[in-house]
């Protein structure tokens, strides 16, 4: 079965491992930004499916169209509390893809009475691009990633650098929506001689193999794609039991992992810090051994196409 599969999408982070599995057995075709109505309606009628990443504006948009293929979205989940979700016609879409079980718990507790197709496929992480270093050596190096926003809650990590004097921040993140948290952030990072910026990464790999620990601080994640990607490349990770969906972040990583308040997570900085070399690289072995069995990207995009061809 050979199949026209076209793509739309406005923020692609998640989308090369999936591209390169529907490009082995399909035809695809990308729709780029703007997405008015006739540039979407013309593209929809040469395809078997779309795909959309993202319940977007642009999501609105397809399911007001008349309908000339099947439709499958994906949603990662903080598009639920977004102003477009009670704009899509849902029944236009033959299938919706949840990336963990928790999102979808919280699409019908916020729309009961909307009945889609829905099935739930966890993200993977490509284990070829992000490798293991098994000699490498251990510092004090910590690593945050993502956009400076309210959801990530990034000050209090830059923050507590303070009490750690002789270990490192380095901040990755692009330019940011929410330009107050951004100038805070900015302005603390400025004040911090152990705290650095790090706007723009060529390989990520690369950036996570110069850390020894990954902080997640978010008040809501789906899955967390850094920190899957920061243990499959050696950084040790301590992950902040998510408030706005407690307990969650226990059942998808190792609960040795998960900090409840700031002042654990430094207590857990200090005491890995303390850890003989071997063991740092045993733990360091175990986590990506952790996202190989669990998060393989080659589950994950097989899955993926699947569901697409099935649709």
């Amino acid at each position: 079965m050979h199949l026209r599969v076209g793509v739309i999408c406005s923020g692609w982070a998640f989308m090369d491992d999936i591209l390169q599995e529907l490009r082995r057995y399909h035809s695809v075709l990308i729709l780029n930004e703007p997405f008015t109505n006739d540039r979407v309606e013309s593209f929809m009628k040469d395809l078997d499916v779309l795909y959309v990443e993202w319940c977007a504006s642009y999501m609105v948009t397809v399911s007001h169209l008349p309908k000339t293929c099947k439709i499958v979205c994906r949603l990662h989940g903080h598009e639920i509390a977004g102003q477009w979700m009670k704009e899509i016609a849902w029944s236009k879409i033959d299938l919706m893809i949840f990336v963990n079980d928790h999102p979808l718990e919280l699409f019908h507790r916020a729309y009961p009475s909307t009945k889609v197709k829905s099935t739930v496929i966890q993200e993977g992480v490509n284990m070829e691009k992000f490798t293991h270093s098994p000699g490498r050596g251990f510092g004090k190096r910590i690593g945050f990633v993502g956009h400076l926003r309210p959801r990530k809650d990034p000050l209090p990590v830059i923050n507590m650098m303070s009490q750690l004097p002789r270990w490192s921040l380095y901040v990755r993140s692009d330019p940011s929506a929410y330009p107050k948290l951004e100038e805070a952030c900015m302005n603390r990072i400025k004040e911090l001689p152990n705290v650095h910026h790090v706007p723009r990464v060529k390989d990520m790999n690369e950036y996570y193999h110069g850390l020894d620990i990954f902080v997640n601080n978010s008040l809501y994640e789906s899955q967390g794609i850094a920190i899957l990607e920061a243990m499959a490349s050696d950084a040790y990770p301590l992950i902040r039991d998510w408030p706005q969906v407690p307990g969650v972040a226990g059942k998808l990583y190792s609960e040795e992992a998960i900090f409840r308040s700031i002042d654990e997570c430094r207590q857990k900085i200090l005491s890995w810090v303390r850890l003989p070399v071997k063991e740092k690289r045993l733990k360091s072995s175990e986590m990506r051994e952790f996202v190989d069995k669990n998060y393989n990207s080659r589950q994950y995009t097989g899955k993926m196409r699947d569901a697409i061809e099935q649709v």
